[in-house]
Protein backbone atom coordinates (compact mmCIF):
# COMPACT_ATOMS: atom_id res chain seq x y z
CA UNK A 1 0.00 0.00 0.00
CA UNK A 2 1.46 3.26 -1.14
CA UNK A 3 2.07 6.02 1.57
CA UNK A 4 0.34 9.17 1.34
CA UNK A 5 2.19 11.53 -0.12
CA UNK A 6 0.25 14.88 0.16
CA UNK A 7 0.77 17.36 2.31
CA UNK A 8 -0.72 18.87 6.07
CA UNK A 9 -2.59 16.17 7.74
CA UNK A 10 -2.93 13.61 5.32
CA UNK A 11 1.46 13.60 5.02
CA UNK A 12 1.89 13.74 8.75
CA UNK A 13 -0.27 10.34 9.34
CA UNK A 14 1.44 9.05 6.15
CA UNK A 15 4.78 9.63 7.80
CA UNK A 16 3.05 7.94 11.29
CA UNK A 17 1.78 4.61 9.00
CA UNK A 18 5.22 4.14 7.94
CA UNK A 19 6.96 4.25 11.16
CA UNK A 20 4.27 1.44 12.44
CA UNK A 21 4.60 -0.55 9.11
CA UNK A 22 8.80 -0.48 9.33
CA UNK A 23 8.97 -0.01 6.04
CA UNK A 24 11.64 3.25 6.03
CA UNK A 25 11.47 4.95 2.30
CA UNK A 26 14.68 6.67 0.75
CA UNK A 27 17.94 6.22 2.33
CA UNK A 28 17.24 3.26 4.14
CA UNK A 29 15.17 1.08 1.99
CA UNK A 30 19.27 1.78 -0.27
CA UNK A 31 21.01 0.96 2.74
CA UNK A 32 18.61 -2.56 3.39
CA UNK A 33 19.31 -3.40 -0.06
CA UNK A 34 22.40 -2.32 -1.02
CA UNK A 35 24.79 -5.30 -1.73
CA UNK A 36 27.57 -4.10 0.35
CA UNK A 37 25.09 -3.73 3.49
CA UNK A 38 22.92 -7.34 2.76
CA UNK A 39 25.55 -9.04 0.43
CA UNK A 40 29.29 -8.63 1.16
CA UNK A 41 29.59 -7.69 4.63
CA UNK A 42 28.00 -10.23 5.62
CA UNK A 43 29.88 -12.62 3.92
CA UNK A 44 27.05 -14.20 1.77
CA UNK A 45 26.76 -14.81 -1.79
CA UNK A 46 25.75 -11.59 -3.53
CA UNK A 47 24.03 -13.28 -6.90
CA UNK A 48 20.12 -13.07 -7.53
CA UNK A 49 20.20 -16.56 -7.40
CA UNK A 50 21.18 -16.69 -3.38
CA UNK A 51 17.52 -14.68 -2.74
CA UNK A 52 18.61 -11.68 -1.71
CA UNK A 53 17.67 -8.19 -3.85
CA UNK A 54 21.89 -6.95 -4.18
CA UNK A 55 20.92 -4.39 -6.96
CA UNK A 56 20.87 -0.73 -5.93
CA UNK A 57 17.97 1.20 -5.82
CA UNK A 58 18.13 5.01 -5.89
CA UNK A 59 14.50 5.61 -5.60
CA UNK A 60 12.66 7.37 -3.08
CA UNK A 61 9.04 6.49 -4.56
CA UNK A 62 7.22 4.54 -1.83
CA UNK A 63 5.66 2.26 -3.74
CA UNK A 64 8.91 0.93 -5.44
CA UNK A 65 10.59 1.09 -1.68
CA UNK A 66 7.99 -1.36 -0.35
CA UNK A 67 8.55 -4.18 -3.13
CA UNK A 68 12.21 -3.59 -3.27
CA UNK A 69 11.85 -4.48 0.91
CA UNK A 70 9.66 -7.68 -0.20
CA UNK A 71 12.19 -8.82 -2.61
CA UNK A 72 14.98 -8.97 0.10
CA UNK A 73 15.64 -11.68 2.67
CA UNK A 74 13.76 -9.57 5.39
CA UNK A 75 16.12 -12.21 8.30
CA UNK A 76 19.21 -9.91 6.97
CA UNK A 77 18.20 -6.92 5.46
CA UNK A 78 17.05 -4.72 8.35
CA UNK A 79 18.34 -6.49 11.22
CA UNK A 80 21.68 -8.89 10.14
CA UNK A 81 21.92 -10.74 13.64
CA UNK A 82 23.07 -13.86 13.28
CA UNK A 83 24.02 -16.55 16.25
CA UNK A 84 25.89 -19.68 15.93
CA UNK A 85 24.89 -22.68 17.82
CA UNK A 86 27.96 -25.13 18.74
CA UNK A 87 26.47 -28.36 18.99
CA UNK A 88 29.59 -29.78 19.89
CA UNK A 89 29.57 -27.52 23.22
CA UNK A 90 25.93 -28.40 23.72
CA UNK A 91 26.93 -32.20 24.16
CA UNK A 92 29.66 -31.68 26.00
CA UNK A 93 27.42 -29.81 28.53
CA UNK A 94 25.05 -32.74 28.87
CA UNK A 95 28.34 -34.99 29.01
CA UNK A 96 29.46 -32.76 32.28
CA UNK A 97 25.47 -33.35 33.50
CA UNK A 98 25.66 -36.90 33.03
CA UNK A 99 29.27 -36.75 34.88
CA UNK A 100 27.16 -34.86 38.13
CA UNK A 101 24.28 -37.09 38.26
CA UNK A 102 25.30 -40.49 37.53
CA UNK A 103 24.01 -42.88 35.37
CA UNK A 104 20.85 -43.89 37.36
CA UNK A 105 19.21 -40.61 36.92
CA UNK A 106 17.28 -40.11 34.05
CA UNK A 107 17.94 -36.91 31.84
CA UNK A 108 15.17 -35.44 29.81
CA UNK A 109 16.54 -32.79 26.86
CA UNK A 110 14.19 -30.06 27.02
CA UNK A 111 13.76 -29.17 22.95
CA UNK A 112 10.35 -26.81 23.62
CA UNK A 113 10.32 -23.49 21.78
CA UNK A 114 11.78 -24.74 18.41
CA UNK A 115 14.41 -25.53 21.56
CA UNK A 116 14.62 -22.62 23.19
CA UNK A 117 15.18 -20.34 19.42
CA UNK A 118 18.42 -23.15 18.87
CA UNK A 119 16.66 -24.75 16.19
CA UNK A 120 14.78 -28.12 17.41
CA UNK A 121 15.37 -30.86 14.64
CA UNK A 122 18.70 -29.96 15.54
CA UNK A 123 19.40 -29.75 19.19
CA UNK A 124 17.19 -33.05 19.37
CA UNK A 125 19.10 -34.57 16.74
CA UNK A 126 22.42 -34.14 18.63
CA UNK A 127 20.83 -34.90 22.14
CA UNK A 128 19.07 -38.30 21.51
CA UNK A 129 21.98 -40.23 21.73
CA UNK A 130 23.28 -38.71 25.22
CA UNK A 131 19.67 -38.19 27.17
CA UNK A 132 17.27 -40.68 28.35
CA UNK A 133 14.07 -38.33 26.55
CA UNK A 134 13.10 -35.46 25.18
CA UNK A 135 10.43 -32.61 26.14
CA UNK A 136 8.77 -30.51 24.04
CA UNK A 137 5.45 -28.30 25.16
CA UNK A 138 2.92 -29.02 22.31
CA UNK A 139 2.21 -32.22 20.20
CA UNK A 140 2.76 -30.11 17.02
CA UNK A 141 6.78 -30.18 18.28
CA UNK A 142 6.89 -33.85 19.57
CA UNK A 143 5.04 -34.61 15.71
CA UNK A 144 8.03 -32.36 13.79
CA UNK A 145 10.58 -34.13 15.73
CA UNK A 146 8.94 -37.66 14.61
CA UNK A 147 8.44 -36.57 11.37
CA UNK A 148 12.50 -35.37 11.07
CA UNK A 149 13.06 -38.99 12.03
CA UNK A 150 13.30 -38.72 15.51
CA UNK A 151 12.93 -42.35 17.05
CA UNK A 152 13.68 -41.68 21.00
CA UNK A 153 11.19 -40.79 23.85
CA UNK A 154 9.53 -37.59 23.36
CA UNK A 155 7.55 -35.75 26.84
CA UNK A 156 4.86 -33.68 26.07
CA UNK A 157 4.56 -31.35 29.34
CA UNK A 158 2.22 -28.89 27.78
CA UNK A 159 -0.90 -30.89 29.06
CA UNK A 160 -3.19 -29.55 26.74
CA UNK A 161 -4.26 -32.01 24.03
CA UNK A 162 -7.58 -31.28 22.43
CA UNK A 163 -8.44 -33.88 20.02
CA UNK A 164 -5.20 -35.55 19.26
CA UNK A 165 -5.37 -38.02 21.98
CA UNK A 166 -5.04 -41.13 18.99
CA UNK A 167 -2.19 -39.32 17.33
CA UNK A 168 -0.36 -38.42 20.64
CA UNK A 169 -0.72 -42.67 21.53
CA UNK A 170 0.17 -43.40 17.99
CA UNK A 171 3.12 -41.53 16.76
CA UNK A 172 4.65 -42.60 20.50
CA UNK A 173 4.42 -39.38 22.22
CA UNK A 174 4.44 -39.80 26.11
CA UNK A 175 1.62 -37.30 27.44
CA UNK A 176 1.91 -35.13 31.05
CA UNK A 177 -1.50 -35.36 32.41
CA UNK A 178 -2.76 -33.46 35.31
CA UNK A 179 -6.92 -33.92 34.59
CA UNK A 180 -9.13 -37.08 35.57
CA UNK A 181 -10.90 -35.79 32.53
CA UNK A 182 -7.85 -36.05 30.13
CA UNK A 183 -6.74 -39.47 31.65
CA UNK A 184 -10.23 -40.78 31.13
CA UNK A 185 -9.61 -39.67 27.33
CA UNK A 186 -6.16 -41.05 26.93
CA UNK A 187 -7.90 -44.04 28.42
CA UNK A 188 -10.73 -44.70 25.80
CA UNK A 189 -9.08 -43.69 22.92
CA UNK A 190 -9.06 -46.60 20.44
CA UNK A 191 -6.54 -47.90 18.26
CA UNK A 192 -6.96 -46.79 14.82
CA UNK A 193 -3.59 -48.18 13.42
CA UNK A 194 -0.40 -49.50 15.04
CA UNK A 195 2.31 -46.92 16.32
CA UNK A 196 4.68 -45.62 13.89
CA UNK A 197 7.17 -45.36 16.40
CA UNK A 198 6.91 -46.39 19.93
CA UNK A 199 8.07 -44.46 23.12
CA UNK A 200 10.53 -47.01 23.82
CA UNK A 201 13.33 -46.94 21.09
CA UNK A 202 11.18 -49.00 18.60
CA UNK A 203 9.98 -52.03 20.76
CA UNK A 204 6.44 -51.86 20.50
CA UNK A 205 5.26 -51.13 24.22
CA UNK A 206 2.54 -53.22 25.69
CA UNK A 207 0.99 -50.36 27.43
CA UNK A 208 0.87 -46.40 26.85
CA UNK A 209 3.12 -44.72 29.03
CA UNK A 210 2.02 -41.26 30.79
CA UNK A 211 3.07 -38.98 33.54
CA UNK A 212 0.56 -37.20 36.02
CA UNK A 213 1.46 -33.70 37.25
CA UNK A 214 0.98 -32.59 41.07
CA UNK A 215 0.53 -29.02 41.90
CA UNK A 216 3.38 -28.08 45.10
CA UNK A 217 2.70 -24.54 45.49
CA UNK A 218 2.97 -23.15 41.60
CA UNK A 219 -0.98 -23.05 41.49
CA UNK A 220 -0.87 -23.32 37.96
CA UNK A 221 -1.38 -26.66 36.44
CA UNK A 222 -1.39 -29.85 38.31
CA UNK A 223 -3.50 -32.27 40.13
CA UNK A 224 -3.73 -31.31 43.88
CA UNK A 225 -2.93 -33.52 46.02
CA UNK A 226 -6.39 -34.71 47.61
CA UNK A 227 -7.23 -35.44 44.15
CA UNK A 228 -4.28 -38.28 43.51
CA UNK A 229 -5.70 -41.06 45.11
CA UNK A 230 -8.87 -40.82 42.78
CA UNK A 231 -6.65 -39.84 39.78
CA UNK A 232 -4.48 -43.34 40.25
CA UNK A 233 -7.83 -45.42 40.78
CA UNK A 234 -8.95 -44.10 37.70
CA UNK A 235 -5.87 -45.20 35.84
CA UNK A 236 -5.80 -48.37 37.07
CA UNK A 237 -9.42 -48.99 34.98
CA UNK A 238 -7.80 -48.79 32.00
CA UNK A 239 -5.30 -51.62 31.55
CA UNK A 240 -3.33 -49.72 28.47
CA UNK A 241 -2.33 -46.75 30.46
CA UNK A 242 0.61 -46.98 32.66
CA UNK A 243 1.51 -44.12 34.54
CA UNK A 244 5.17 -43.91 34.19
CA UNK A 245 6.37 -40.75 35.73
CA UNK A 246 5.39 -38.48 38.17
CA UNK A 247 6.14 -34.35 37.91
CA UNK A 248 5.66 -31.11 39.42
CA UNK A 249 6.90 -27.60 38.93
CA UNK A 250 8.40 -26.40 41.93
CA UNK A 251 7.14 -23.08 42.65
CA UNK A 252 10.31 -21.75 44.68
CA UNK A 253 13.11 -23.70 43.57
CA UNK A 254 15.79 -20.59 44.29
CA UNK A 255 15.09 -20.97 47.91
CA UNK A 256 16.99 -23.39 50.70
CA UNK A 257 14.90 -26.39 51.62
CA UNK A 258 13.35 -25.66 54.97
Amino acid sequence: MPWDSGSGESRRKGEFFQQLTLYPPGVKIRRALNAHTTGASLGLATSAGAGFATHRTETTDAESGVLAVREADLRTSIRPTVAEVDLGALCRNVGRVRAIVGPDVAIYGVVKADAYGHGAVKVAEALAPLVDALAVSLVEEGLELREAGITCPILVLGAYYGHTQAEVLEEGLTPVIYDIGELHRFGTTPRRRKPRRSPSHGDQPRRWPVHVKVDTGMNRLGLQTKQLPAFVKMAARFPDIELAGLATHFDSADLKDP
